[in-house]
């Protein structure tokens, strides 16, 4: 068998997605053996080759409906879509990826096609574009749910908005929430034996600059939890001079130097979308390397089975800290084995799974 990974950009163009995929194709070849082909549709598709080998392994996703396409598919094979709207649409809301879809489909009947929700739809206020096209990105979501022999996604939200559009009798969506870019080491230092240094990854911020407010609350969570210092990976971003604690800039790193880095380091800045975390990457390394999450909420549950003081340390509210070392040893320990039933290798297991019930199902009919 081999799989066909759908994703919304080709790979010289770096995306979370473009990462997530990649890493799900080692997992998947290294479990069922089945090698992955990758298609996108930001390639022009050249009049006299059906798909040419461009753009680091990424094929034109138009190639797939042509009628010359059967030895791109072969006889055992498994589509699987890497569903965001906004990475397909401008506007979120890619009608005519549903429509290439059922194209695609229509030719190859036989093969499972397999959608992994990494988002529904969008929300926003009133004057927004997501406002008003939110019903149709909605039904986008649906049409290719059920264009689908299987649907999976990655955290609770979303698996919500997904069925609420669906009929009542619909049976409940897998959640697999993301796993690490960076790695899921097999072994990790207790907390009480890392440096005491707060990793943040300036991709959070988008290409804004980080506001005086946020420094300020940076810095009375290091104060509460211990922290000596920050570790900031990624662009540089200005510090203001005022801010009472060291901040190392190493830049952009290796997968393998980013690890390290969290390996040695005792805690990790998750500010940004604590509702959304099971489909964070960057939350998703925090606990794969065992890293003390320091979130900025007051909340005392969030969604996805994540408890504070078991999973995560809330800064706002939160008590005096005793026995540290004790407290945080165990919330690393803790959201490491949260993580581990959604490592890399357990969601390939998911995904061969889902592929198998598609497979059989569509060979019964």
């Amino acid at each position: 068998m081999s799989i066909l990974q759908i994703i919304p950009k080709p790979f010289h163009l770096r995306c979370g997605i473009g990462d997530y995929s990649s890493h799900l194709a080692v997992e998947l070849e290294r479990l069922t053996g089945s090698p992955t082909r990758f298609f996108s549709h930001h390639i022009g598709l050249n009049d006299d080759v059906i798909a040419s080998e461009i753009a680091e392994r990424t094929l034109d996703l138009r190639a797939l409906s042509l009628p010359n396409s059967d030895h791109l598919i072969g006889r055992e094979s498994a589509f699987i879509l890497h569903y965001s709207g906004y990475g397909y649409a401008k506007r979120g809301a890619p009608v005519w990826l549903y429509r290439q879809v059922n194209r695609i489909r229509d030719r190859h009947p036989s093969t499972p096609w397999i959608t992994m929700f990494h988002e529904v739809a969008a929300s926003g206020p009133l004057w927004t574009s997501a406002f008003w096209l939110r019903p149709l990105q909605r039904l986008v979501a649906r049409l290719l749910h059920d264009a689908s022999d299987g649907s999976i996604t990655n955290c609770t939200r979303n698996a919500e908005a997904l069925k609420a559009l669906l009929p009542d009798n619909s049976p409940d969506l897998p959640i697999c929430p993301v796993f690490s870019n960076f790695g899921d080491p097999e072994t990790s230092p207790k907390s009480s034996l890392r440096d005491p240094s707060v990793v943040i990854f300036a991709s959070n911020f988008g290409a804004k600059i980080p506001s005086l407010g946020f420094w300020d609350e940076l810095a009375e969570a290091l104060s509460a939890v211990g922290g000596k210092r920050v570790v900031v990976i990624g662009r540089d971003i200005e510090v203001p001079g005022q801010f009472p604690f060291v901040v190392e800039k190493p830049g952009y790193l290796s997968p393998q130097d980013v690890s390290a880095v969290l390996s040695r380091s005792k805690f990790g800045y998750a500010f940004l979308g604590p509702e959304l975390f099971a489909k964070s990457g960057i939350f998703a390394a925090f606990a794969a390397h065992g890293v003390v999450p320091v979130v900025p909420t007051s909340c005392s549950s969030l969604p996805d089975g994540l408890t504070a003081h078991v999973h995560y340390h809330p800064t706002r509210g939160s008590s005096p800290i005793s026995r540290p070392d004790e407290y945080f040893d165990a919330i690393g320990s803790n959201i490491q084995q949260w993580y581990n039933p959604h490592s890399a290798a357990s969601t390939a297991s998911v995904f061969a799974s889902t592929i198998s019930r598609a497979l059989k199902q569509l060979r019964s009919e």
